[in-house]
């Protein structure tokens, strides 16, 4: 654990764990995603014991367990919660864990403000890519009160997650600013974040350039 090799080798070893346990299954899995050692899949009723004792017959050390879909028709993967709707079609929403905390950083904490708005705009984001059109507006109000409940002022979180505009507000690359071979070496420096006058540092850096 903490190695740069690790997920590499997480890699390969459930590789090698689902080819060895699959071809040991009496029947077939029409469906299967896998992030390192999370999987979600669908089997025949009544099958879950028979696929748990596969799974962790491949070695003693490592044993899975398993999480059927709920009365809603639904199990949770990652950040994601998996919908089985009527028809058979699977649709997604956004998903927190019932323990999760639901705190975010809190906006009196010693931050800059566009740290603040960027982790609006990303969880915004997370949650537009999770979730089904039908579910988005009712996960974004749930991410909205999150905000709310860490300080957030309620007319820049709702500003932030339900204007059209947000996103395309975002500070954009210029590929015009890109590093000519022939200028001279340029070096960085990273400040610390000093309320009110960091802002009067860049007003005199924007002067110079």
């Amino acid at each position: 654990m903490g190695s740069p090799v690790s997920p590499i080798l997480a890699q390969y070893v459930m590789d090698d764990l689902l080819e060895s346990c699959l071809n040991q299954l009496p029947f077939e899995i029409p469906f299967l995603k896998k992030y390192v050692d999370d999987i979600i899949l669908t089997i025949p009723q009544g099958s879950t014991q028979t696929l748990l004792q596969v799974f962790n017959s491949y070695h003693p050390r490592l044993q899975f367990t398993i999480e059927e879909e709920d009365d809603n028709h639904s199990v949770p993967f990652l950040d994601t919660k998996v919908i089985r709707k009527d028809d058979n079609k699977l649709i997604t929403s956004w998903y927190t864990k019932p323990g999760a905390s639901g705190r975010f950083l809190h906006y009196e904490s010693y931050h800059e403000q566009r740290q603040k708005v960027n982790l609006v705009l990303g969880m915004k984001n997370r949650v537009l890519k999770t979730s089904h059109t039908t579910l988005k507006n009712d996960n974004l109000h749930k991410l909205a009160k999150k905000f709310i409940d860490s300080g957030y002022p309620k007319k820049l979180v709702h500003g932030l997650l339900f204007s059209r505009s947000s996103l395309q507000n975002q500070p954009q690359i210029n590929p015009n600013n890109s590093i000519n071979n022939n200028n001279p070496l340029i070096k960085y420096f990273s400040l610390p974040h000093i309320k009110h006058l960091n802002s009067k540092f860049k007003n005199v850096f924007k002067k110079i350039q």
